[in-house]
């Protein structure tokens, strides 16, 4: 997956911008780098430096973090986690998504309702 993940997302990784803005919504970018590099070791990091600057994002990128918010709103947390952040990524309708996800052959109402289950919500 993060093959077909690379060849989608060309560029330098995560910024400061990236990080303020996940910050914004409750989630702590070094907490989840942590988890990254425990759970899939270090070539799962990022390699390059966060870049500062103001914060931008894509359009499909604070659409996701809304839809994130009204997932976790609509599943009673307290905060937002990445269970949140696919689901949001899953109702934004973004192409790059969708290709990638229809690289790997998996649909998105299938994923959403796997991800429902698992996190104890019927679809």
């Amino acid at each position: 997956m993060r093959d077909v993940v690379r060849r989608r997302t060309p560029g330098e990784g995560l910024t400061d911008e990236d990080a303020e803005s996940l910050r914004a919504v409750g989630i702590d970018l070094d907490v989840v780098l942590e988890h990254l590099k425990e759970s899939f070791g270090p070539d799962s990091l990022p390699r390059s430096q966060p870049r500062r600057g103001r914060l931008r994002l894509s359009r499909s990128a604070k659409k996701t973090l809304q839809l994130a918010l009204r997932e976790a709103i609509w599943l009673k947390s307290r905060t937002i986690g990445g269970e949140h952040i696919l689901l949001g990524l899953l109702r934004c309708d973004d192409s790059d998504i969708n290709a990638v996800l229809a690289e790997l052959e998996v649909k998105p109402d299938d994923l959403r309702a796997a991800s429902l289950r698992t996190i104890g919500r019927a679809a």
